[in-house]
């Protein structure tokens, strides 16, 4: 295939994802607009869908936003929120960072970048001091935490990010649409260096002990030596890759669009491969997850699970009948999968794939803050004045 031919592939397959509307069933997701970003963090999982921002233990919800039934416009939120401490971060269709309370959900403040035409599709990175906000603008914006007017720097790069940085000691390494990682200094965003790559990286970095592993378009999975910014290609496909691939231990573990699954060691020595795992006409968009028991999952876009032990022997497997292109978590209790034209937003599986729990989400943070006024009206004793 054609770079050209390739990086128009993204852009119809990220963009059809990602204005999904329509989908079957009495669900949350009846009227969602793009898949939904999920992140876990201490037992906790904060999940951005189409307008609400949602905090879920174990089935049940702590709290969604925004919760004002006045307000009166709405946000679409798609990036991974991105948990620090007790700050949730999460970027928007319109080019902005929404600050909440990571214990209640509550707005601290909103990060409003000039365009607006322009979207955040990746999660921002979190330093000790400052947070890195990609944007569709071509643009990486720092801003020190707790002072949101104005960057602390921004650097316009040659292409759209679409991927959320990765910060290695004093550098910060970007993603770009046209095929490049850029290498800054993270005091204040001056570009040290480009490497050019084969092919658009869709899902971002794996970083273990100082390298950068990642997976392109170009039908490669490759690592980045951040010291010497020597690029090494460890595995080549007859397809494209959009998932980042795993690093467990001593090993990389990949996934193709198509569903072939590589395991090699961490200098691209195959040690073993399962062809077209879920079959001729899968597709493959999330991360492998590293499960207990030096397990790891597999999960197609259609809802096949697969659980392989490191040698590559099948442990377990199970079909959900959902779309799924957000990479699950590992929550300490449950395998989490975010679910789209289903009935449910959140579905919880045990590291044997038994069925824990489902959370259904919120389909309207106005509609539902209504409903729960109405509710405790309708809850509330009559009265017995002037009676």
């Amino acid at each position: 295939m054609k770079k050209k031919e390739l990086i128009l592939s993204v852009v119809l397959l990220v963009l059809g994802a990602a204005f999904l509307t329509g989908c079957a069933g009495n669900s949350a997701l009846r009227n969602a607009s793009s898949w939904p970003g999920l992140t876990e963090a201490d037992g906790v999982l904060y999940t951005a869908n189409a307008y609400t921002v949602e905090a879920v233990r174990a089935g049940e919800r702590l709290w969604f936003y925004p919760n004002d039934p006045t307000a009166d416009s709405k946000e679409l939120f798609f990036a991974n929120p991105t948990v620090d401490g007790d700050t949730v971060y999460v970027g928007t269709y319109s080019n902005q960072v929404h600050i909440l309370n990571a214990d209640d959900g509550s707005l601290r403040a909103k990060i409003v970048l000039q365009d607006a035409k322009h979207k955040l599709i990746a999660s921002v990175a979190a330093t000790d001091d400052l947070i890195l906000v990609p944007s569709s603008d071509s643009t990486l914006y720092a801003y020190r935490k707790g002072s949101y007017s104005e960057p602390v720097w921004k650097t316009k790069l040659s292409n759209e990010l679409w991927s959320v940085p990765a910060i290695v000691g004093d550098s910060v390494f970007a993603v770009t649409l046209d095929r490049k990682i850029h290498e800054l200094r993270l005091s204040d965003g001056a570009l040290k260096a480009s490497v050019d790559t084969n092919g658009a990286i869709m899902d971002g970095f794996t970083a273990a002990d100082g390298k950068l592993y990642f997976s392109t378009f170009g039908r490669n999975v490759e690592v980045l030596d951040t010291s010497t910014q020597d690029v090494k290609t460890l595995i080549r496909s007859e397809y494209e890759f959009w998932a980042a691939p795993l690093v467990l231990d001593d090993m990389l573990l990949a996934v193709d669009l198509q569903g072939t699954v590589y395991a090699t060691t961490l200098d691209g020595a195959e040690l073993w491969t399962k062809p077209n795992a879920f079959g001729e006409n899968a597709k493959v968009i999330a991360r492998p997850v590293a499960l207990p028991g030096d397990q790891i999952l597999i999960v197609s876009e259609s809802g096949d699970l697969k659980i392989y032990d490191r040698t590559g022997k099948s442990a377990d497997e199970r079909s959900i009948n959902a779309l799924v292109q957000t990479s699950p978590v590992w929550d300490g209790e449950s395998i989490v999968i975010a679910v789209s034209r289903s009935d449910a937003l959140l579905k919880g599986y045990t590291s044997d794939l038994k069925e824990n729990w489902i959370y259904v989400g919120t389909p309207d943070a106005k509609t539902e803050a209504t409903k729960s006024a109405a509710g405790e009206a309708a809850a509330a004793p009559e009265t017995t004045e002037g009676k």
